[in-house]
């Protein structure tokens, strides 16, 4: 597998960075047609753009936080918000909800 293209994308101004980036790695095969597209996010929150930078990946790797202070004891004695994982970071819900448009918009493409 060989790298055909790497695609940095801006996503949103995350704390005291200025941005931080998603990359989409288009990889190909030996014969140069196109293999598989990889998708890393980089520590965000949802922002415009990334239903379109997820879009036909094949491999997606998002980080994503489950932060729940009323059922998980760990999270309560965190010294963080909801507010803050909100601003700054993308809940596991928050994700599922993109990949589900994702899926739904490839599905009706394909008809």
């Amino acid at each position: 597998m060989q790298t055909k293209r790497l695609t940095p994308w801006p996503a949103l101004p995350r704390s005291t960075w200025d941005y931080t980036y998603a990359y989409r790695v288009v990889t190909s095969k030996p014969d140069g047609s196109i293999d598989q597209t990889i998708v890393l996010s980089g520590d965000t929150s949802l922002y415009d753009g990334m239903e379109e930078v997820y879009a036909g990946a094949d491999i997606l790797l998002h980080e994503a936080y489950s932060y729940d202070p009323k059922t998980n004891p760990y999270d309560a004695k965190a010294p963080i918000t909801v507010s803050y994982m909100n601003a700054f970071h993308t809940s596991t819900e928050q994700l599922a909800g993109v990949l589900k448009k994702l899926a739904l918009s490839q599905m009706n493409s394909r008809q």
